[in-house]
This record gives C-alpha cells, structure tokens and sequence, in this order.
C-alpha cells in the first residue's frame, strides 16, 4: 500500500507544473502577439489610419456668405510687432485703408 500512496503523490506534482506551464505558455504567446501588435502599429500607423479615415469619413462642413463667429484670431502680440514685415515697411496703414 505504500507503493500505491507513494505513486499517487508522485503523479500529482506533474499535473500542478503541466498546468502551469500551459498558462505560461499561453501567457508567453499572448504577450508576444500583443508585442507584434503593437510593433507593427508604431511602424506602419495601420491601425490609427484606419480609425481617422473612418472618423474623417463621418464629417461634414458646409460653406456659409460671411465671416465665421466662432473664428477667434489673435489681437497681436510683442513677436508680431517686431517681426511683422508690413509693419516695419509701413504697408499697414495703405492696406488698411484700402480695405
């Protein structure tokens, strides 16, 4: 009876370990497939192209008579007032009165 209690507890071991090591297989393979994805995504943008064509698909515009309200342009700031060209030469003014 021992031989038969010893066999037992021999066998039990291996099963624990087999299913172990298919989770980390499966794991492994997972992890490795979502690597490739992954990969592949940062190289080509497949996938983010395919998502904005879709969503660039779906919109729409139209063109109205009229300035836009909800264009807001900038007043000017200290880089516009040095480096504008038209204002250094003066061309402002003449432009602004012919409108």
């Amino acid at each position: 009876m021992s031989d038969v209690a010893s066999s037992q507890s021999l066998e039990a071991p291996p099963r624990r370990w087999a299913r172990w090591r298919k989770l980390a297989v499966v794991g492994a393979l997972c992890v490795g497939g979502l690597t490739s994805v992954a990969y592949h995504e940062l190289r080509t943008s497949a996938t983010q192209s395919w998502l904005l064509s879709r969503y660039a698909a779906s919109l729409s515009y139209e063109i109205a008579p009229g300035p836009s309200p909800s264009i807001a342009f900038p007043r000017g700031g200290p880089f516009d007032a040095q480096h504008d060209p038209l204002r250094a030469m003066g061309c402002d003014a003449a432009l602004s009165r012919a409108g």
